[in-house]
Order: structure tokens, then C-alpha cells, then sequence
């Protein structure tokens, strides 16, 4: 589900950013490649690592490299936007002590 959610960001960003209707399956098939091959632990949340996977992918689909290129940042952009929103939460939220049991 997840990523048919950011497949669908980042269909809608492909069409901004070429101002045509790419294939959505192509544009699925790359950020869910991508997104695996993001699960690699080389960088800091696959940053890099899955623009490596996603513009290829996106060229072979006969998208452009300058639109391809911008479509892989502004995805990798909003993960990265997704993360920090939860890393802010996991800051900010009170750690509870837990009362041990007695049983």
C-alpha cells in the first residue's frame, strides 16, 4: 500500500514535471524497485542509493534523464520530509517508565 501511494506522488510529480502522462506502471515499477533497493543499509534512508535504481528505470519508461533526475529527487525529498516528520515525533513525545509486574 505504501507504495501505491508514493507511486501515485510520484506519477503526479512525473506529470508536473514533463508536463505529459507517463506510464503509471513504469512510474510504480521504479519507486517500488527503488524503495527496495533504498532498504540497503548505504546511506541514510536510501538516499542516493535509490535514485541509482529509480532514474534508469524511469529512462527506460522513455522518460527524459533532466525530468527523470527531478521526478527521483522530489520523491526522495518527500520520504525524507516523511521521516523527519517522524523522527520530530518520536523527539518530542514523553518516554513513560513502565511499573514492573508483580506476579
Amino acid at each position: 500500500l505504501v507504495n501505491l501511494v508514493l507511486g501515485v506522488e510520484a506519477w503526479c510529480v512525473a506529470v508536473a514535471v514533463t508536463g505529459q502522462l507517463p506510464s503509471f506502471m513504469v512510474v510504480l515499477a521504479a519507486i517500488t524497485i527503488g524503495n527496495i533497493a533504498g532498504l540497503l543499509p548505504t546511506t541514510p534512508s536510501g538516499v542516493g542509493t535509490r535514485d541509482l535504481f529509480v532514474i534508469p528505470i524511469l529512462q527506460a519508461g522513455g522518460m527524459p534523464y533532466d525530468a527523470a533526475l527531478a521526478v527521483s529527487l522530489t520523491i526522495t525529498a518527500i520520504i525524507v520530509l516523511y521521516n523527519l516528520s517522524g523522527g520530530i515525533f518520536f523527539i518530542l513525545t514523553p518516554i513513560r517508565k513502565q511499573e514492573p509486574s508483580h506476579e
